[in-house]
């Protein structure tokens, strides 16, 4: 995963980004928004596990995969 900027508790994935990695927002309780590109097609597990503050994510289509615990 390419590096991301969480400003204001949103974070925006970077469009060419193919997957979110194993762990990539793990006990981030600052973020409370997400946005993915059409780009990525894999959560991988434990995503955003603990991210307690998180209450708004759009997940494209193009995700054909999501693994436990994202």
């Amino acid at each position: 995963m390419a590096n991301f900027i969480i400003k204001d508790g949103v974070c925006i994935i970077p469009e060419g980004d193919t997957k979110i990695g194993y762990q990539a927002f793990y006990g981030c309780t600052d973020l409370t928004s997400i946005v993915i590109p059409n780009s990525v097609t894999k959560i991988e597990e434990d995503a955003f596990y603990g991210c307690t503050g998180l209450t708004s994510i759009e997940i494209p289509d193009s995700v054909t995969s999501i693994e436990r615990y994202a």
